[in-house]
Parts: structure tokens; sequence; C-alpha cells
């Protein structure tokens, strides 16, 4: 009987334990989305926000290449020097998001406008998707396809 006790209040904590954790929300995914670019804005690429929202092994596959964070970095820095870009913007639209207790999964258009010291904008979209997880250290990027679908340049 003392066992059976036992194994039932074993049982009880566990199960507690489980009911207590909730899956990552749309929100808090859309949010590190938000921060990740962020991270990656001119006025941002030069520090080490980054690391506080990818995971060491992540990866983006963008400009039809495999870039670890710290070769993507370099590839962002020298599109930024290449085109004297002063000012970068970013706007999200058409969510799909899909999250467990431990990930999400979400895709989205991202539109995206450079301007240079000389007036020019480039105006991109792309179709993207992210695979995010949950770390000791909060959700964090682990994974990116980016994939271009259009791109404009205009004076201003």
């Amino acid at each position: 009987m003392k066992r059976s006790a036992t194994m039932f209040m074993l049982l009880l904590a566990i199960n507690m334990s489980c009911a207590l954790q909730h899956n990552v929300s749309e929100e808090d995914a859309i949010a590190l989305l938000y921060d990740y670019f962020n991270a990656i804005d001119i006025e941002n690429i030069d520090s080490d926000m980054i690391d506080n929202f990818v995971t060491d092994d992540y990866f983006i596959y963008e400009a039809e290449k495999k870039y670890p964070k710290k070769e993507f970095i370099a590839f962002i820095k020298e599109q930024y020097k290449i085109h004297n870009t002063r000012s970068s913007e970013w706007t999200f639209s058409d969510f799909r998001v899909s999250t467990d207790l431990n990930s999400a999964h979400m895709s989205y258009v991202n539109k995206g406008e450079f301007i240079s010291q000389d007036g020019v904008a480039t105006r991109m979209e792309w179709l993207e998707t992210g695979y995010l997880v949950r770390t000791d250290a909060g959700l964090k990027m682990k994974f990116m396809f980016s994939d271009n679908i259009k791109m404009e340049t205009v004076q201003l």
C-alpha cells in the first residue's frame, strides 16, 4: 500500500508539472521575430544584440547560401556597406504560426526598405520561415529560410 501511495504521488507531481507548462504563444514567437530584426537593423548590427535572440547553432538560408550566425552578420554588414545604407526597416504580414510546448514554426511575408546615403531606396519582399525553440534563456530563433520574391530600386 505504501508503494502504491508513493507511485500515485509521483505520477500526480509529474502531471501537475506538465499541466503548469504552456505552449509557446503566437505572440511570443512574433515578438521574438521583431526583436531579431531589430538586432540586425543598421543601427544595431555592430552590437551583440543578436546573441539574445538566436541559439548557438543558429543558421539561415539567405541569398542561396547557408550562413551560421557569424557569417550571416558579416554578410549583412557587407550589404549595408556596399549599398551605403543609412536606414533599414521591415514590415511583416501574413503570419502563420504553429506552436507546441517547446517550439514554434512561423511563416510570413517580409517587406524591407533600405535607404542609402544618396537617397536611393531599395525595396525588397521575401517569403520567410523560422523555427524557434524554448531554451533556458527563453525563446530563441534556431533556423530561418528567406526567399526573395521581388526587389525594386527608386530614387527618393
